[in-house]
C-alpha cells in the first residue's frame, strides 16, 4: 500500500481533539464535499432525464430525480443549521470552557 495513502486513512481518536478541530474536519470533509456533489448528482439526474424523457425509463428517472431532490434539500437544511447555530454555539461552549 502507497505509504502517503495509509497514512491518509489512519483515523484520528477525535475523543482526543478539541471541538473545534473536530468542527473544522467537519466542515472541510463532509460539508465541503456535499455541497460540490450535490449539484453535480442533481446536473446528472437533469441530464438522464432531458436524454429519457421520451422513453420508458421516465417516469423511473423522474421519481428517482424528485426522491434526490428532496434527500438534497434535506441535506442542505441540515447543512446549514450545522453552520449557523450548533457549530458557533459548539465554538462558543469550547472557548467559555477553556
Amino acid at each position: 500500500m502507497n505509504e502517503a495513502l495509509a497514512t491518509a486513512t489512519v483515523e484520528k481518536d477525535w475523543a482526543k481533539e478539541q471541538l473545534s478541530a473536530l468542527i473544522a474536519h467537519i466542515l472541510t470533509t463532509h460539508h465541503d464535499y456535499l455541497k460540490k456533489q450535490l449539484p453535480e448528482i442533481a446536473a446528472l439526474f437533469r441530464q438522464a432525464f432531458d436524454n429519457h424523457k421520451d422513453s420508458s425509463p421516465c417516469d423511473r428517472i423522474l421519481f428517482f430525480h424528485q426522491s434526490f431532490s428532496a434527500l438534497s434539500e434535506e441535506l442542505q437544511a441540515h447543512l446549514q443549521k450545522e453552520e449557523m447555530i450548533l457549530f458557533p454555539f459548539i465554538e462558543g461552549y469550547e472557548q467559555t470552557v477553556e
